[in-house]
């Protein structure tokens, strides 16, 4: 029991982790998009590349960290 609840507590740290780097990208997503609302132009279309760009790579990190979360849980889920 209590190595399966430490298996538990990792497991649920990985996931807060994951959660906690979510906001901000989302954050700047939600930004970026009230932005166009407001302003699209063609200036703002040719500025929305490079903020893809920059996205891009938070949001492959996020994904890799969110895997990461899922390959623990899957892990506890095994030796359960």
């Amino acid at each position: 029991m209590n190595q399966t609840k430490i298996l538990y507590l990792k497991l649920i740290g990985a996931m807060k982790g994951a959660a906690e780097k979510m906001d901000p990208v989302l954050d700047v997503f939600r930004d970026q998009t009230l932005l166009l609302k407001h302003n699209l132009n063609a200036q703002a279309i040719a500025a929305l590349n490079k903020t893809t760009l920059g996205m891009r790579s938070e949001v492959d990190a996020l994904i890799q960290q969110m895997s990461q979360s899922v390959e623990k849980a899957n892990s506890f889920i095994a030796k359960m």
